[in-house]
């Protein structure tokens, strides 16, 4: 059994000693595309549900047997699997949120990955409420004003804002609110589980990986840490996420924090050769 008091901080090391058994059960799917154990999954999943406040209720187990049967089928509409499998049922998760309000704060559309569904808006003008309709439904509404709806729809759109107020369509404009709204609530559910299923996947490689850099390892390499895209924004949520963000996950040459800090970030380790 390898040892790893001078890469891991205690607790990565007492992770990285529990899963190291595991290792030996890690095979190549085809040329790029590596499976590892699903105990690496199960730990990742577990983690994820305790430190970042996931509450799935009975679906817990559903979620976390469709994330596994994910790593051998490289499932790509997982979250759709999962919003049904669940009857389409939403789930509290604490740390989402928490980022949705931090790009909320700032200003963010993305950081990263992570790009929160935006809100739909009411409609107050006609060109508002023209922008959110279909052509169909534009001619459906000069039709029932007795309005021609021959034309592009640069030319219906014309018609709509000459001839109609903004006041006889204000039930078309609360009808498709409603719906933009529904529709939004949908796609967050949908978010939620893609990105849930993605930062388990992200995590349990992180964890692969920490099975790795034992003390053997120390004696040749060290390990930097480095981040990808939106630098500065993603620096901004790590440290409103927990204080300290990105500032310790390397210190002193030892690892000492769970990557990935949030959802969709991109960040990664590095070995580098001693000099």
């Amino acid at each position: 059994m390898p040892t790893y008091h001078n890469t891991l901080s205690p607790e990565l090391a007492k992770i990285a000693s529990e899963l190291y058994p595991y290792r030996a059960n890690t095979k190549m799917l085809n040329s790029v595309q590596m499976q590892h154990d699903p105990q690496f999954l199960v730990f990742a999943f577990n983690q994820i549900v305790k430190d970042t406040g996931v509450y799935l209720g009975r679906n817990e187990k559903i979620v976390l047997d469709k994330i596994i049967d994910m790593q051998s089928k490289n499932d790509r509409n997982i979250s759709k699997d999962l919003y049904e499998l669940t009857n389409h049922c939403n789930f509290y998760w604490k740390l989402y949120d928490d980022c949705v309000q931090i790009c909320k704060k700032h200003g963010f559309t993305r950081v990263s990955n992570f790009e929160p569904v935006p809100l739909p808006l009411m409609p107050t003008t006609t060109k508002e409420l023209l922008a959110l309709l279909t052509v169909k439904e534009i001619k459906s509404i000069l039709k029932q004003c007795k309005l021609a709806i021959s034309g592009k729809r640069a030319e219906l759109e014309k018609r709509v804002q000459a001839n109609i107020d903004f006041q006889d369509l204000q039930l078309v404009a609360d009808e498709k609110y409603q719906q933009n709204l529904a529709d939004y609530e949908v796609k967050v559910i949908i978010q939620k589980y893609q990105y849930l299923a993605s930062f388990v996947k992200f995590r349990s490689r992180f964890l692969m990986r920490l099975t790795n850099y034992d003390d053997q390892i120390y004696k040749q390499f060290y390990v930097s840490f480095k981040l990808r895209e939106d630098i500065e924004k993603q620096q901004i949520m790590g440290k409103e996420l927990d204080g300290t963000g990105f500032t310790n996950v390397v210190v002193n040459e030892k690892i000492c924090k769970n990557l990935p800090l949030f959802p969709c970030s991109l960040s990664y380790l590095r070995l580098e050769i001693r000099r």
